[in-house]
């Protein structure tokens, strides 16, 4: 295991004193992380998954700093650590027994279900196909609803060859009966078509052609692994639990507290995934639409925030799933021109609409959405008296004047979320130019702990609804950035808005855009932003927005260079002015 080579180089270092090292350092021991270390807070946590053995068994518990790609390792307590031998089975375990506990709403209980199927289970089954070079092109992933709460949540292991999206193909998945009984590992197949935003189910003869099919070519294997073809329940009659059954290829049920061991359940993963080699793309048909059911977000909405923003779809979904948990928090941050507070007032309007077309589908009438998104912008000036409440002078009727409390922008969205139910969106722009622990107060308890009341300065009781969202927006190219109140900053969720080929790309692929420079325009600004990386760090690049105009040629590319970009890169290299002759407009558009 190649982790194991970490666990030596810890075990090594004096036992007194915290390892600090770089994303890199710990890849040149190592080899390659996955993407998720550099997205996933999950991916460094503490236990849960088999890489965590590495540091645990030296002892010392891990903790990262995403955005700036650093882990301490800190030496533990206790000098004895038994490593989780079973932590897929028992991620498993814990989802059977949150079942019965179902909700469409977001509660507790669901908030741990959908770390358990969206994060942990996927993430332990992507560990283990790390293990072994000929299954790398096989994905996981885990829906749970990111809206209403999915009765029958899923785990599916698939290849974008045979199956791009769940309504497609054939692919390998978990299934989690209603009740809490059981899980199936199901060879299944795409059983929902897409229409008008909804879902509806194949016809039943189409189904049953493929899983006939299917099974004619796979005979000698569910015979020689003993995979039932019989029916699947999930306790969902009449639900999408009915559809998976009449999807069903083959299958292995497995019991509640009776579940595998994680050997046990590798074996059985692997044997899907040697019968989906068998299959090949035989059925992996049309593809009906690029959006998937796997992201519950096929709403108008949804389509409208994908079009504003250009992002990728499952970046999206990452980041409105992450508002759906205990703290519903999120920070955006990245270098200058990379759209931040534009994506940041498209997802607020995404969380606010979306929610606004539930109440319009279940008869509760059209919700005037304005009122409902606030924007603050913060400044060194700011304080906690603006956001939160302070005292202000009012005239006395005896004359003179009295002191009267006034809330600030978060108690007043606080209460009215508290007054009529409607969920809000607080949008906190360039949040690193404040004293934050000064502008939130004892709000920092409240943003971990949503369903507390605690005192505030002027008041004996405050609790901060579930259902207000704060965006918040950051620039990394601010020196202030990386001195954020670690309190603080463990209470956020942050997403990296990094300079962007691909959006700039889709931006003019639009109608009524025109790029007139080509080509040049992408190769140029990829290469620029390459050479700043090599010269500084990724804090410090150049965002796309700076190139993106209704019109762009050589005219409209030389004034920004000359206004915004370079005045820009001279302040990047303050202290480095012989650097600052490195760039020049001519080095990366030649034809400019």
């Amino acid at each position: 295991m190649k982790y194991e080579e970490l666990r030596s180089f810890l075990l090594a270092q004096p036992p007194e004193k915290p390892v600090l090292m770089s994303f890199k350092e710990v890849e040149s021991i190592v080899g390659t992380l996955p993407p998720s270390a550099f997205k996933h807070q999950a991916w460094w946590a503490n236990g849960g998954h088999q890489h965590a053995d590495a540091w645990l068994g030296a002892g010392r518990k891990v903790t990262a700093n995403l955005l700036e790609q650093r882990v301490t390792f800190n030496a533990m307590e206790t000098e004895t650590y038994l490593p989780n031998l079973n932590p897929l089975s028992e991620a498993i375990n814990a989802v059977l027994k949150l079942q019965p506990k179902w909700s469409k709403d977001n509660t507790e209980e669901m908030q741990t279900r959908g770390l358990l199927i969206r994060n942990d289970i996927p993430r332990l089954i992507e560990d283990w196909l790390q293990e072994d070079q000929t299954l790398t092109n096989f994905k996981t992933k885990g829906r749970d609803g990111t809206g209403l709460k999915t009765r029958v949540p899923w785990v599916r292991i698939f290849t974008e060859e045979q199956s791009p999206n769940a309504t497609v193909g054939i692919y390998g998945v978990f299934l989690f009966a209603v009740d809490g009984s059981k899980v199936y590992l199901s060879l299944n197949q795409g059983t929902q078509n897409i229409v008008g935003g909804g879902f509806v189910q194949k016809p039943k003869e189409d189904l049953t052609k493929i899983v006939s099919e299917a099974r004619a070519l796979l005979s000698s294997n569910i015979d020689r692994n003993a995979f039932n073809t019989g029916e699947i329940y999930l306790a969902d009659p009449g639900g999408l639990g009915d559809s998976y059954s009449a999807g069903n290829i083959c299958s292995l049920c497995y019991e509640a507290d009776a579940i595998p061991n994680d050997i046990s359940l590798h074996e059985d993963l692997a044997e899907i995934m040697r019968m989906l080699g068998i299959i090949g793309t035989t059925f992996t048909g049309e593809v009906p639409s690029t959006e998937t059911p796997e992201e519950v977000n096929t709403t108008s909405a949804f389509k409208r925030l994908v079009a504003l923003t250009l992002w990728a779809e499952d970046d999206l979904n990452e980041i409105i799933s992450s508002t759906t948990d205990k703290s519903p928090q999120v920070v955006l941050a990245g270098p200058p021109g990379t759209g931040k507070t534009h994506v940041a007032r498209a997802l607020a309007e995404y969380l606010i609409s979306s929610e606004a077309e539930e109440e319009q589908i279940a008869g509760l009438g059209v919700i005037d959405n304005a009122p409902r998104i606030r924007s603050v912008q913060l400044h060194p000036s700011y304080g906690y008296e603006d956001f939160v409440e302070g005292l202000q002078p009012r005239p006395a009727e005896s004359g003179g004047f009295s002191f009267e409390t006034v809330p600030g922008v978060i108690v007043e969205m606080a209460e009215a979320c508290e007054k009529d139910g409607l969920a809000r969106v607080l949008i906190v722009d360039e949040m690193n130019r404040a004293n934050l622990p000064r502008v939130f107060g004892e709000l920092m308890f409240l943003l971990e702990y949503r369903d507390e009341e605690i005192s505030l300065a002027h008041r004996n009781s405050f609790k901060l609804p579930r259902n207000l969202f704060l965006i918040g927006t950051m620039n990394t190219a601010d020196r202030g950035a990386r001195s954020i109140d670690i309190a603080l900053r463990r209470r956020f969720d942050f997403f990296d808005a990094r300079p962007n080929v691909s959006i700039l790309r889709r931006y003019y692929e639009s109608p009524g855009r025109n790029n007139l420079i080509g080509e040049e325009l992408f190769t140029g600004f990829e290469f620029l932003n390459n050479k700043l990386e090599t010269a500084i760090d990724r804090h410090y690049t150049i965002g796309h927005t700076f190139f993106m105009e209704t019109t762009f040629d050589k005219a409209a590319l030389n004034r920004i260079w000359k206004h915004q970009i370079f005045p820009l890169i001279e302040e990047y290299f303050f202290d480095q002015p012989d650097q600052v002759k490195e760039f020049n407009k001519q080095s990366f558009w030649p034809s400019a």
